[in-house]
């Protein structure tokens, strides 16, 4: 199923099932490690360093051959794409960076439904449930929402908790 969004920016995970918590029939496992062969990462946002596959290549050194340098601004709609060679089922999204961060709102949108604003912030990492999406499907973006002078940080990565039943 392909789903056509009206946004033009967004975290774009292409070919997941997403889910909010609890949609998993089973007990969900934390994907980590280099996840490069799997996920391939584009972006709107242009990183002061790093590039996009950074945020799965499972290093976390704070330079610019294991994460990406994050702008001191984030704009209304930015995005960054996980596009997946085939389905996943996803419960949550996992940030990290380099000490304390604080990226503003985000949403995600699925099959027509948009999830609870939620916050990116924490000190190491923080994890993410996604919640007021009931429905299922292929295609999921994550939305910046507003425009937000944030933290200048290196963002280390991003991992996802997958359904594996």
């Amino acid at each position: 199923m392909s789903l056509i969004l009206p946004h033009t920016r967004g975290l774009f995970i292409s070919n997941v099932a997403l889910h909010g918590t609890g949609a998993c029939g089973c007990t969900p496992v934390d994907v980590t490690g280099d996840r490069q062969a799997s996920i391939t990462v584009t972006s709107s946002i242009t990183w002061d360093a790093g590039t996009n596959s950074n945020l799965v290549d499972g290093a976390t050194g704070a330079n610019s051959t294991d994460s990406v340098d994050v702008p001191a601004l984030f704009v209304d709609g930015d995005y960054i794409n996980f596009a997946y060679a085939v389905s996943k089922l996803i419960n949550e999204v996992t940030w990290m960076a380099n000490g304390a961060f604080d990226f503003g709102n985000w949403q995600m949108t699925l099959g027509g439904q948009t999830s609870n604003t939620f916050a990116v912030a924490g000190t190491g990492s923080t994890v993410i449930a996604i919640t007021g999406l009931t429905l299922g499907g292929t295609d999921a973006r994550l939305i910046k929402v507003g425009l937000f002078a944030g933290t200048n940080t290196w963002l280390q990565e991003i991992e996802f908790q997958e359904c594996t039943c």
